[in-house]
């Protein structure tokens, strides 16, 4: 396994996690076996290591197993034939080893809320206070800050920087303040 994006493999930004999806050998017809390619042979190899996820970690919801996969996989879109994917290969290929064997916190935003203070119609020369809600789905966390940012050249960030503090597993808090 290369770590190669196949050509006929989906990405973009709202993709999760990857798993391999070229040659993979499945049964067929007959008693026989054959070689299969693309995200449909993904699919199931996902669903297998949320099984197991699942049989190690009993209490864990769906989401949480999900999120278990998502924060334990090896990063791919670094490896140059998937330079041209950055950042839509999601948190990179499932890795089961690390799912079952390592804990980390799993911040999520849940909502967010924006507002001029005036009509909420944003303009040029607006000032829009951006604040989310957060949820955090596996181990706790300390201390945990987050940050905005943009890449265009017409957004002025004021405070880029919240201090959000300990969350608990599957707590929420804020930066509403």
């Amino acid at each position: 396994m290369n770590d190669i994006k196949n050509t006929t493999s989906s990405y973009g930004i709202y993709v999760d996690l990857c798993a391999p999806g070229k040659n993979i050998f499945s049964t067929w017809t007959e008693g026989t076996y054959v070689n299969y390619s693309g995200t449909s042979m993904s699919a199931p190899i996902i669903s297998a290591c949320a099984a197991i996820v699942k049989s190690v970690f009993p209490y864990y919801s769906a989401l949480q197993i999900g999120e278990q996969l998502r924060v334990t996989t090896d990063k791919i879109d670094t490896i140059p034939a998937n330079v041209l994917f950055q950042n839509k290969l999601g948190s990179g290929r499932v890795n089961l080893l690390r799912a079952l064997t390592e804990t980390s916190p799993s911040v999520r935003i849940i909502s967010i809320n924006k507002e001029d203070n005036n009509d909420n119609i944003y303009k040029s020369g607006d000032t829009v206070i951006i604040s989310a809600s957060f949820r955090n789905y596996l181990a706790p966390v300390n201390n945990l800050s987050v940050q905005i940012s943009s890449n265009s050249p017409y957004i002025n960030i004021i405070q880029d920087n919240s201090f959000l503090g300990n969350i608990s597993s599957m707590n929420i808090t804020n930066n509403y303040s």
